[in-house]
């Protein structure tokens, strides 16, 4: 699949394809387990995003950080700060709540 997706501002951003096969039933036992073992990261991923009441717009900046740190950093914090509209000091706190809780989530 080579769908094209785009951020607020209108510009082209990358994407991770998803291998739907691997999720059929179709695997041997150790691939059954370890496509259980992804799942159960993107659902605690996902509840990460969006955990608590926060309102829309704070889900979205959770996955520009993410996805920055993903990127390995495609962009400066400086960058980052100014597409987000916020501090570089503010994005430097959030971006290490991310990496704190991407942590706890590789632990488990």
């Amino acid at each position: 699949m080579n769908d094209t997706a785009f951020d607020d501002d209108g510009n082209r951003i990358g994407q991770t394809g998803f291998d739907y096969d691997a999720m059929d039933g179709t695997q041997e036992p150790q691939d059954r387990d370890d496509a259980r073992a992804r799942q159960e990261l993107f659902r605690r991923v996902i509840q990460f995003l969006a955990s608590g009441e926060a309102p829309a717009v704070a889900v979205g900046r959770r996955v520009i950080l993410l996805a920055h740190l993903l990127h390995d950093n495609a962009v400066t914090q400086r960058q980052l700060a100014r597409k987000l509209r916020l501090s570089p000091g503010r994005v430097s706190q959030l971006l290490n709540v991310v990496k704190r809780e991407l942590a706890t989530l590789a632990k488990d």
